[in-house]
């Protein structure tokens, strides 16, 4: 089979996955994007897209302190060739200030954050001096400044944090409040229309008859939409005729009729795009990939990977659409790879590619080429170090290979990716491992 980077095609060629990526980086946003933000308080941050640079406004520390329960001193106090015997002097005690200045040959017993006195510089920990007479012994070899954090150790004034378009995570959020950043800027949450289509999937709130089969692509998709931060409403499943999804989608639609014009952006049926799943390839039944032809645009349509190929981006009127396949490792792999990055595009995100690592497989086959395949896997390690001496991970694979087998995702580490010019592959082989933590949003 012959695969072009053409989409729509009447022949049905393909695009390639690297193209497909191309196109979501360049996939328009509505023109009224940047408007779209609102200020949350920090404690709701976690999760969210920052709508504006974020600058230091004071240092952290913004005074010099102790890192350790100790002595505090000058440095120049000390001996250059052994111990130093140091007279005490008043402690300071963590959030009090000391008002008193050091003098030469004195020591002060100080605790773990407590400001350092005028004249000190150095701090020698609890546990290393000895205490006699009112006088503390610095044992020889402190480095001048040792235990002590400057003025801006941690954050200098100033200096710009983060960019437009960060996601915030738990230390993201940890290091704004170190500067008392009550409230942020982030961008709005993408509300998204969830439906599946398939006469044979039900809900797992129903009671399943012959041939039919529970919907797992919503619940996934769903707790997947809500980890990225989107609101979600899920639609429920579309029966598969033309006259359903026209049904569902026409209220959706016409509150989206307008993308410059934000006054109904909160309201019962104004979402920023339709996710489906099923009903994506090109059989008489695939009214999905039917209805969007006829109602609407695709930018690319079916994706040379396995699994996953009948895969859809485009617009239906002037809402974004992405289309999946019915299968639901298909459906989890081009939701992984090629619809979180459209997501993240919409809502502001910065563009992130999943890092891949190099690996050893363990298992050998063969596969078409011009198209990616993404085998579940293992890792494993070998009996002889000789075997490995790369000390590269060794995948082997994991369950089952089917599109079907959703179960051999479960336990699985993460994918061997198998790019589009190989034809076999062997034992030994070196290949990008895609781990699952690189394709699973996490805060």
């Amino acid at each position: 089979m012959q695969i072009k980077d053409q989409n729509n095609h009447p022949d049905g060629n393909l695009i390639s996955l690297a193209h497909a990526l191309a196109r979501i980086k360049r996939f328009p946003l509505p023109k009224n994007h940047e408007k779209r933000n609102e200020m949350v308080p920090l404690a709701q941050g976690c999760g969210r897209i920052i709508a504006e640079d974020i600058q230091a406004a004071s240092n952290v520390p913004n005074f010099a302190n102790s890192a350790v329960d100790g002595f505090a001193f000058a440095f120049k106090s000390l001996k250059r060739n052994g111990a130093t015997k140091l007279t005490l002097a008043e402690e300071i005690i963590t959030g009090q200030v000391s008002t008193k200045n050091l003098a030469l040959g004195q020591a002060c017993p100080i605790y773990t954050g407590a400001p350092m006195p005028r004249g000190a510089d150095t701090v020698v920990m609890e546990e290393d001096a000895v205490i006699k007479n009112s006088c503390v012994t610095v044992p020889f070899g402190l480095s001048k400044g040792a235990n002590s954090r400057q003025i801006g150790d941690d954050i200098k004034k100033n200096t710009r944090l983060m960019n437009k378009g960060k996601r915030l995570n738990i230390i993201d959020c940890a290091i704004l409040a170190s500067l008392g950043i009550k409230k942020i800027k982030v961008f709005n949450q993408l509300r998204v229309a969830l439906f599946s289509s398939g006469a044979e999937i039900i809900r797992n709130n129903q009671k399943i008859k012959d041939a039919q089969i529970f919907d797992s692509n919503a619940t996934m998709l769903q707790q997947w939409l809500l980890e990225l931060g989107c609101l979600v409403f899920d639609g429920g499943i579309l029966d598969d005729n033309h006259e359903s999804i026209d049904k569902a989608f026409a209220p959706i639609l016409m509150a989206s009729k307008d993308e410059n014009n934000d006054k109904n952006l909160d309201r019962k049926h104004r979402y920023d795009i339709i996710i489906t799943s099923g009903g994506m390839s090109k059989s008489r039944l695939d009214c999905i990939a039917n209805y969007c032809k006829s109602e609407g645009k695709f930018d690319f349509w079916r994706v040379a990977t396995k699994p996953g190929r009948p895969i859809g981006i485009g617009r239906i009127k002037n809402l974004p659409f992405a289309g999946l396949p019915g299968n639901p490792v298909a459906s989890f792999l081009t939701f992984a790879l090629i619809v979180q990055p459209l997501l993240r595009r919409l809502s502001g995100q910065n563009p992130e590619t999943p890092k891949r690592f190099p690996a050893r497989l363990n298992f050998k086959g063969v596969k078409k080429k011009g198209r990616v395949e993404f085998i579940r896997v293992k890792i494993v390690t070998t009996k002889h170090k000789a075997e490995n001496k790369f000390d590269l991970p060794i995948l082997k694979k994991n369950g089952k290979s089917g599109a079907g087998v959703l179960s051999s995702v479960m336990d699985a580490d993460g994918f061997a990716q198998l790019d589009a010019a190989i034809t076999q592959y062997d034992v030994g082989q070196t290949v990008d491992f895609l781990p699952m933590r690189e394709i699973i949003p996490s805060r």
